[in-house]
């Protein structure tokens, strides 16, 4: 019996892609990749004209109606019953539209939450099946009359727990919001803090402390090597957002123990002061630090139980299984 064939848009650049594509494999799927940042040799010469020329906008379309058509062209070829993108916000409509009449089951697996909300409510109902992280979104989605599908970020797990040496006190990877500065500048100004992510940090106070951007997998080489990782969501406090973010399902899996700003759906996934541990105010982010440095015994057991609770309940092949079962064919 041949396999069934899912074509897997995203790009090779992103910490999902390598995850989905191998757990796709290991569900019995014939998987191939669209890469939909790789340059072919027409979108290679037209990104070295925009690079000199001043009509970048008009570039840009022709870029991305380059990519457009090769991604239909390889669907094409490959004959996918599924095609499953992950983002992929410069895939057209009009290319999904001509991709479901052509008899493709067509799929977005969309991470952003509701700060993304102009862009969600006017492509969700392009797809013959939509899903997202936030319930949030799903809520409002359904407001409008779109169905759309809970299925919650992932960890590509450490097969064992790792006892990996130290070389952080508290670390944070990501990018500069207000919210996170809200929550961290006391343990910051107890020199207890290093960051990484985008360079929005060198225009803040933590600037002395930002030590640039990092690859995934050297994301999860900073986590191993910290006694605490800290977390909050990306976005501000007048978007509503119902998630668990990635970092949440990263970190555990790689044995880190985390300490999270409080978001309420976080108790659907972990036993908080068990798997996990949480602040609802700075005071009480830099208490917690400061006690779980304290406390070797105690943060290790947490990031053992947290490392236990998303090998076994928030892999990738758990969440892969999941949007199958919604899949009606």
């Amino acid at each position: 019996m041949s396999q069934t064939k899912i074509l897997f848009v995203s790009h090779s650049l992103s910490a999902f892609t390598k995850p989905v594509f191998n757990n796709l494999q290991t569900l019995d799927f014939s998987v191939q990749l669209f890469d939909y940042y790789s340059p072919n040799i027409r979108s290679k010469i037209l990104g070295l004209l925009k690079n000199v020329s001043s009509r970048h906008s008009d570039l840009e379309k022709l870029i991305n109606a380059s990519v457009n058509q090769d991604f239909i062209n390889k669907a094409v070829r490959f004959k996918p019953k599924f095609i499953l993108l992950f983002k992929a916000k410069n895939i057209y409509p009009e290319t999904i539209s001509n991709l479901r009449q052509k008899g493709f089951i067509v799929i977005n697996w969309f991470p952003d939450y509701y700060d993304d909300w102009n862009w969600i409510r006017t492509h969700a109902a392009n797809y013959d099946y939509f899903f997202t992280p936030c319930e949030y979104v799903q809520a409002q989605l359904k407001k409008l009359g779109v169905t759309s599908y809970y299925l919650p970020f992932a960890a590509d797990a450490d097969p064992t727990f790792r006892q990996t040496p130290k070389k952080y006190q508290a670390t944070f990877v990501g990018r500069f919001t207000k919210r996170r500065n809200h929550f961290f500048q006391k343990v910051l100004t107890a020199n207890l803090l290093d960051v990484w992510g985008y360079s929005h940090w060198v225009n803040s106070i933590y600037k002395s402390v930002y030590h640039g951007e990092i690859t995934p997998q050297k994301t999860k080489e900073i986590i191993r090597q910290s006694k605490i990782t800290l977390n909050t969501l990306t976005a501000t406090d007048n978007v509503p957002i119902i998630s668990v973010n990635y970092r949440m399902f990263e970190a555990t899996g790689v044995g880190g123990f985390v300490l999270s700003w409080y978001n309420h759906p976080l108790e659907e996934f972990f036993k908080i002061g068990h798997e996990i541990e949480v602040f609802k105010t700075p005071d009480e982010a830099l208490a917690k630090t400061k006690f779980y440095l304290k406390n070797e015994s105690a943060r290790e057991k947490i990031a053992r139980a947290g490392w236990k609770r998303t090998t076994k309940d928030h892999t990738y092949l758990v969440r892969l299984r999941d949007l199958i079962k919604h899949l009606k064919v």
